[in-house]
Order: C-alpha cells, then sequence, then structure tokens
C-alpha cells in the first residue's frame, strides 16, 4: 500500500511537471545578476529601498527599484537564511555557522546594522548548536526569532538579550519553526512542521510572550501572508506531495489545509493585490499565481527553469522573486500609451525583455525615426532615454510589458535633443543635468502641433536643447 501511494503521488507530480503554463514567464524580467550566490529572503521598505540576502554572507542593496544593487559587506561567510529592515537605516540578518572545531563557533550569527547596511555587526547566539530561520522587530528594541526544536525568543533591547517565549506546543514540541510575521503589535503567526509528519501554525494575541499551537496537515510551511486581521494565508509542501496551501478565515481559530496538485513546496508568498497573489515554488523550478485570493492557482516556469525561494511586492507595480545563482525577477507591469492617428512622438518607459520595435509598436506603418548629429535616422530597436517618430494608423492604445524604471541619466549632445521619459511623471522643474544648466530651453511635446511641457509623461518623447554635451537626469524616488 505504501508504495502503491507514493506512485501516486509521483503520478501526480508528474502531471503538474508536463502542464506547466505555456505563458511561462509571460511577466516577469530577469535582471542582470549582481552576484552568482544563492539568493534566500529579501526585505524592501518602499518600492525603491531594498535587501536581499544569501549565500556565502551575501547581502545586496537597491536604491532604484533592483535597477542595481551593491554588494554590502557582511564580513562573514555563512549561509545568510532571512533579513529584516525595520527602516532605511535598522535591521537584522541570521546566518548559520557550521562546525569548525568550537563548539561555541556552531550556531545563529545575528548581524545588526544602523546605517542601512554600510557595516554589519555580528554576534553568536549565546546558547552554541541552535538555529534559527526567521526574525521580525516591532519596533527599534522589540523583536523575535524562531527556529529549530520549536523555539521562538523574544528580545527589548534590540537583540543584545534573548529570552524564551512560552510555547504550547506539547504533542510535537521540536517541530522546527520556519518564518514569524506579525500583523500588529499584539498579533503575530509563525508556522513550520516536519516532513510527512506534520504542519503547525502557531499564535500569539498578547505581541509574542505566548503562543498557541495547532497541528495541521502532513507537510510544512514557510512562508505566510495577512489579507487582513481574520483572513490569512500560509504556504509549504513537500516533493512527494506537491504544494500546500493554507487558510484561515477566523483570525487562526480554524484553517483548512489542501494540497493543489502543483509540483514544488511553496517557499515564500507574496500578494500584488487582493486577488492576484505569487508563491515561489522552490526546487520545481517554477512559481505559481492565482487571481481569486488563491481559491485556484495555476504554476508558470521561471525564464530558464532556475529555482526561486523569495517573492516579495512593495504596491501593485514593483514586486521581484529571488533564487539560485543570483537569479533576480523584476514584475512587468502593463504600461499603456495613447495613440493618435498619425505620427507620434514616443518613447520607452520601461525595461523590457524585447525591445524591437516591431515587437513593441507592431501597428505602427512607418520606421522609428531618431535624432543624432546625422539628422534624423532609422532605428529597429527602441532604447531607454531616447525619442521616437512613429506613425500609427489610427487611434489607439499600445500596452507595454515590462518592468517600471524610476530613474534614467539621458546623454545629451551640444544642440537639438529628441529624449525620452520614465515610468513615473515627473516635473520639467524637478529634472537635473549634468554639468549643471546646460538646457537653454523649453522642453517641448508632440500633440498634433508641438506644445510647451511642464512635466514629461511616461510614453511621450519631447525636444529639448542644451548649450554642451552631458547627462539629463530623471528621478522619481523619493
Amino acid at each position: 500500500m505504501k508504495d502503491f501511494l507514493k506512485y501516486i503521488k509521483i503520478s501526480l507530480i508528474l502531471f503538474s511537471i508536463f502542464n506547466l503554463s505555456a505563458l511561462a514567464q509571460f511577466n516577469w524580467v530577469q535582471l542582470n545578476k549582481p552576484s552568482l550566490k544563492n539568493l534566500k529572503r529579501a526585505a524592501f521598505i518602499d518600492s525603491s529601498k531594498g535587501w536581499v540576502v544569501g549565500d556565502e554572507g551575501t547581502i545586496l542593496h537597491t536604491t532604484d527599484g533592483g535597477q542595481s544593487w551593491v554588494l554590502q559587506s557582511s564580513q562573514v561567510t555563512h549561509n545568510i537564511l532571512d533579513v529584516y529592515m525595520l527602516n532605511n537605516r535598522i535591521g537584522w540578518v541570521l546566518a548559520h555557522v557550521l562546525p569548525s572545531g568550537k563548539k561555541e563557533d556552531f550556531g545563529t550569527m545575528i548581524l545588526k546594522t544602523t546605517d542601512g547596511g554600510n557595516a554589519w555587526i555580528n554576534a553568536m547566539f549565546p546558547e552554541p548548536e541552535t538555529f534559527f530561520f526567521s526574525i521580525v522587530f516591532l519596533d527599534s528594541l522589540n523583536g523575535w526569532m524562531c527556529g529549530q526544536s520549536g523555539k521562538i525568543v523574544g528580545t527589548v533591547d534590540g537583540g543584545e538579550n534573548w529570552f524564551d517565549a512560552r510555547v504550547d506546543s506539547p504533542i510535537f514540541p521540536r517541530f522546527p519553526i520556519r518564518r514569524i510575521k506579525f500583523f500588529s503589535q499584539l498579533y503575530g503567526y509563525a508556522v513550520g512542521g516536519l516532513r510527512d509528519i506534520g504542519a503547525v501554525v502557531w499564535r500569539t494575541t498578547n505581541g509574542g510572550e505566548s503562543w498557541s499551537f495547532t497541528q495541521l496537515g502532513s507537510e510544512p510551511l514557510y512562508d505566510i501572508h495577512y489579507f487582513d486581521s481574520l483572513n490569512i494565508m500560509c504556504v509549504g509542501g513537500d516533493f512527494d506531495f506537491g504544494a500546500a496551501v493554507v487558510h484561515t478565515t477566523d483570525g487562526g481559530v480554524t484553517w483548512d489545509y489542501s494540497f493543489i496538485n502543483i509540483y514544488g513546496e511553496g517557499r515564500g508568498v507574496s500578494f500584488r493585490t487582493q486577488s492576484e497573489g505569487f508563491v515561489t515554488l522552490g526546487f520545481s523550478g517554477s512559481y505559481m499565481v492565482t487571481t481569486d485570493a488563491g481559491q485556484t492557482w495555476r504554476d508558470v516556469y521561471t525564464p530558464d527553469s532556475s529555482t526561486v525561494y523569495d517573492v516579495v511586492f512593495t504596491d501593485h507595480r514593483n514586486g521581484f522573486m529571488f533564487g539560485t545563482n543570483g537569479m533576480i525577477l523584476k514584475y512587468a507591469y502593463t504600461h499603456p500609451i495613447t495613440i493618435s492617428q498619425g505620427w507620434n512622438l514616443i518613447s520607452l518607459p520601461a525595461s523590457v525583455i524585447n525591445n524591437l520595435k516591431e515587437n513593441l509598436f507592431p501597428s505602427a506603418t512607418s520606421e522609428a525615426f531618431t535624432f543624432t548629429d546625422s539628422g534624423y535616422i532609422i532605428k529597429d530597436t527602441i532604447s531607454n532615454g531616447a525619442g521616437y517618430w512613429l506613425k500609427f494608423p489610427s487611434n489607439q492604445v499600445v500596452e507595454l510589458y515590462g518592468s517600471p524604471r524610476l530613474t534614467d541619466s539621458i546623454t545629451v549632445r551640444i544642440g537639438w535633443n529628441m529624449i525620452g521619459s520614465i515610468t513615473n511623471p515627473i516635473g520639467i522643474a524637478s529634472i537635473k543635468s549634468h554639468p549643471p544648466n546646460i538646457v537653454i530651453s523649453d522642453y517641448y511635446a508632440y500633440e498634433g502641433t508641438y506644445t510647451i511641457a511642464d512635466t514629461i509623461k511616461p510614453g511621450r518623447g519631447y525636444w529639448v536643447k542644451t548649450s554642451a554635451s552631458g547627462k539629463l537626469i530623471l528621478n522619481s524616488i523619493k
């Protein structure tokens, strides 16, 4: 009977593999890899500023919505499993230190920054051979960690000292706790479990001082998403049974645990909107997506079937996935451009995978013309930062699918230039130049006739005259 059940489980997994969506990678753009290390967990404080951590002491930081990443010096080579940033200055990461001959060096190392990661100060958790997987802080002093053997610890002094929380788990007290998240100062949840034995949800209603215990299905859980105080989702699973999703609609009093016949195990979960959410599926090389708040799911390959571990959305336009060998995917949001019949002066306001003119503007009836020192030239690719003339047969809306481009540095030459736009509107007064004060004209838009522009609008192109070669800097990051 055991062999037969395993056969059934493997058959379901194979069915899922061969039925992965043909629309693979349809809404995610693969960014240039800033590292070749595996990236495990991320934390963003807004759409521009974020951190991601991974193997061999890797900590990467972005301040421009993922367009560029800086490797911060953790001063350690241990694998980092989690990161929590309270704000743009204060944050913590967890690293596992494996045996090196000294027992006191075997356990969890906690790294803290108070300057946005320019410097990280590390200290070992005082109990050796104790491993924590997740860390969260409610403010600069009060925080919690969870880990092996059903252990939850708290601090009231920013991590200088830790104490054991009261954890009610009398049946299986040694279940690992994989993830901890708070909904408010008082209410929080933690999830975990053991493969083939059980999933567990822990719940606190008094700010973490004590935790109640609920055993659910057979496979562990790895992440938590709050829709509101009553509606909560957890994800997990394993190789045999595939992905698992757990719901509560009464604030954790009762839970519904179900396998959804999708290959992989839910490692991270984040929602772009109340109804559209994504779950990374770990080893399967795919993720799954819902458009009805988790009632139904479908799975999608990552661009090269790479493993993805974590997913983070900061708002409905900005999301990231992170995985093996430095894989970073950015959500490709739809950018509509309103087109008029005839000639249009347009630009590319987003970062796209395929920037061929025929791919971006297939309904255009002309070539794409841009302006250079030699006058107008034809281009078969549309580049960010430049303006282009294109002719269309009718009024229409062109949908561009790409990741937001929140800032750009546009090269200009002496004389007239045809420049482009970024994802967000930006006032003319906010545009900076290098060297300073090289702009000697108004900015001109074309809407059937030329008009003086007070704002650079997404998708439009503009004429501007400069007294010297240099850069125009468009920046919508606050």
